[in-house]
């Protein structure tokens, strides 16, 4: 039957002496992928005070580079296998290691796992690239193809932090040019989020300056509508209840006062400047009536179409007890009456 053995006559000290066919054909593979693709290639070869042996060990013509290329079958742990690599660097010979199957060493060291097309030696296993912001599983490459691309330093190892599902090895092999893709998407990551803070601290430096400024404006409105009410106090010819009456009046009227400021300020700050007469269907007037309303005034529009000399044809807005506190879009020829002097005017246009 086929089997393997020792030629006749083959010494005691042969080193393949204790390696199985396996071991011997994945050394042979290496061996002639690296001479394939031009490099200089031994097996068996050890380093200074034997603290090392390469199963294959691969050199540049030049002499500009040498590395091992690590044929292993047999079990062995990551601590063993780690320390092996750190001997071979030491020396400056990185190394690259080889195995048919799932290893738990896969990985952990610069690695690749190996499987055949048409006995062909093909990478299968511990190969990325980089696309649409993460790592992902890149497709099998011929033994000689990854050897090429490693020897001229076109693929090296690394540790992606951004991976993909399924891709489980913490060491893969990938090429400069997805490097270079990985480095422009976090720059272009960073300047995105570097433009999203400096807006958010524009934005609240914004927001700041507006509620300074709000606060000044409502501080400034207070004392003019206090002054207002103090030079137009109640006279003392008046009743009790006309006293009470106009007071509720003064009162009123700062409230809409307020209201329409408020409601000013908060359009602007949107970036909504005020309606102009006709625009979309709306005017200054409309939406002064819309946003008294909704803090509880009723409008009567009594004024428009019948030409109320009380309100200069304007459209009042009743505070309690139906007295008016605001007339919107008035005629100013007409707006002389005494009922407008305790009112609010609003008005279209200049």
């Amino acid at each position: 039957m086929p089997h393997f053995a020792h030629q006749p006559g083959a010494p005691d000290d042969c080193p393949a002496g204790d390696e199985s066919p396996d071991h011997l054909y994945l050394k042979w593979c290496l061996l002639t992928a690296a001479q394939e693709v031009g490099a200089v290639a031994a097996i068996e070869v050890t380093g200074p005070n034997e603290a090392w042996r390469a199963d294959v060990l691969a050199s540049d013509p030049g002499g500009r580079w040498r590395i091992a290329l690590e044929a292993r079958l047999s079990a062995i742990t990551a601590s063993d296998i780690q320390a092996r690599s750190d001997r071979m660097l030491r020396d400056g010979v990185p190394s690259v290691w080889f195995c048919y199957r799932r290893a738990p060493w896969l990985g952990v060291v610069p690695s690749v796992r190996l499987g055949g097309v048409d006995d062909t030696p093909v990478v299968v296993e511990g190969l990325a690239r980089f696309a649409s912001g993460e790592w992902v599983r890149a497709d099998p490459m011929p033994l000689t193809e990854f050897l090429r691309r490693v020897f001229d330093r076109h693929m090296v190892s690394y540790r992606p932090e951004c991976r993909a599902e399924g891709l489980v090895l913490d060491m893969l092999w990938v090429e400069g040019r997805c490097l270079r893709a990985e480095a422009d998407y976090q720059e272009s990551a960073e300047s995105a989020r570097a433009r999203a803070e400096a807006a958010r601290r524009r934005k609240e430096e914004e927001r700041r300056l507006l509620d300074s400024r709000q606060q000044q404006e409502d501080f400034l409105l207070a004392e003019r509508l206090d002054e207002e009410e103090e030079v137009a106090g109640p006279s003392w010819r008046l009743s009790d209840a006309e006293q009470r009456r106009l007071r509720l009046q003064q009162i009123t009227r700062r409230m809409v006062r307020r209201v329409l400021a408020v409601a000013e300020r908060k359009r602007r700050a949107a970036g909504m400047p005020l309606p102009c007469l006709g625009e979309a269907g709306e005017d200054t007037a409309g939406w002064a009536s819309d946003a008294l309303q909704m803090k509880g005034f009723r409008a009567a529009h009594v004024g428009r179409t019948l030409g109320d000399d009380r309100y200069a044809g304007g459209i009042p807005l009743m505070g309690e007890d139906a007295h008016p506190v605001a007339v919107i879009d008035p005629d100013p020829a007409r707006a002389g009456s005494r009922v407008l002097a305790a009112c609010v005017l609003v008005f279209t246009n200049w």
